[in-house]
């Protein structure tokens, strides 16, 4: 049987009203209806939960079909748990009492886990309050703020903190939320950002290297620290390396003369007054010596793999701070100041010439 226009009104009145009928099982309040509903409550507190989903289901044409946007569940996100007292509420709340039976207020249930507008400022307070974030300041001083789309933006970055409970809960449910990650199910990687930041959250060197903890970013922080020390001992290597190969040996011309060493660098010819010293009657020409222990094509095999690697080291160093964290620049940057200061007391020299003394006597 076809309801007239004014059955159909005294029947919504009565669902509305009474919600607890037989009748009104299949009742369903109007989307205009229902939209219109969420635009007054928008209006008089647009910084609310339910008003970020809103605004973002308006925005975004992909998600606009989605049952979290449809008006009835908006109008649920603002008035079940968020905002029930507000005087725009009492329609829904008359509807959706425990006793009703109206199977609109079954099927299109607010988003789970939902913080409320108070509940997510909490969040937002705590997470920056542990560590100064990138977002942190939109909220901060008692600013007026979208805390929830706050909090979905801190809880991207680092989301398992214990804070971001209730946003892994919400996008487990439906990762498409406007305040999850892209993609929440795959663990999508950070998004690069061009400028100095805390967070965990950013690639260290390989795409499977994402810390998502305090432990795991400390000993991202100490892998950089480390690398840094490597890189200023191989650096340290090459230059023993160099001036080994360009030291002054020390040679004795005779018993008794073993207290008056004379230097000869091995890496240049014998000049004419050389060629006449008492010395070079005695000891091969600096040419010679080099063939006895690196040949001129092992000089520069050497010279060659040193290079490699040290470029190698200094280029890793420089994609490591180029991830313009603050935690990972620090560990780079104090990690080559720790190794400088390490090893540029050393003496590249010492062991050749332990070396040389040995095999002189």
């Amino acid at each position: 049987m076809k309801l007239s226009l004014n059955q159909i009104v005294l029947l919504a009145a009565d669902c509305i009203e009474e919600p607890t009928q037989s009748n009104c099982r299949d009742f369903k309040l109007a989307d205009q209806n229902a939209t219109q509903l969420v635009d007054d409550l928008c209006t008089s507190m647009p910084l609310m939960s339910g008003c970020t989903i809103r605004n973002a289901c308006y925005m975004n044409p992909t998600i606009k079909f989605k049952s979290f946007c449809k008006p009835f569940s908006l109008l649920a996100d603002i008035c079940a748990n968020d905002m029930p007292r507000m005087k725009t509420c009492a329609t829904y709340i008359k509807m959706c009492d425990r006793t009703s039976l109206i199977h609109q207020c079954t099927d299109e249930l607010p988003i789970p886990a939902l913080p409320t507008t108070k509940r997510a400022k909490e969040l937002v307070a705590d997470i920056c309050s542990e560590m100064d974030m990138n977002g942190c300041e939109k909220c901060e001083d008692g600013k007026r703020c979208e805390a929830l789309a706050v909090y979905g933006d801190l809880c991207k970055e680092m989301p398992f903190m214990s804070q971001c409970k209730e946003w892994q809960t919400m996008c487990t449910w439906d990762s498409s939320l406007p305040i999850c990650s892209q993609d929440f199910g795959s663990k999508a990687g950070p998004t690069m950002k061009m400028y100095f930041h805390f967070g965990y959250r950013d690639y260290i060197m390989f795409e499977s290297w994402v810390p998502s903890n305090g432990w795991e970013y400390a000993l991202g922080c100490l892998f950089c620290f480390a690398f840094a020390i490597a890189y200023e001992y191989l650096l340290y290597l090459g230059a023993a390396f160099e001036s080994k190969i360009r030291t002054p040996v020390k040679l004795n011309l005779s018993n008794e003369a073993s207290q008056n060493e004379e230097l000869v660098e091995l890496d240049r010819g014998p000049s004419s007054a050389a060629t006449n010293s008492p010395l070079m009657a005695s000891t091969a020409f600096p040419n010679q010596m080099l063939n006895n222990y690196w040949s001129p094509f092992k000089i520069k095999l050497v010279r060659s793999l040193l290079r490699l690697v040290t470029v190698s080291g200094a280029y890793i160093c420089m994609l490591l701070v180029m991830s313009f964290n603050v935690g990972h620049f620090l560990s780079v940057v104090i990690g080559l100041g720790v190794g400088c200061f390490a090893f540029s007391d050393k003496d590249p020299l010492a062991s050749f010439r332990v070396e040389k003394e040995h095999c002189n006597n």
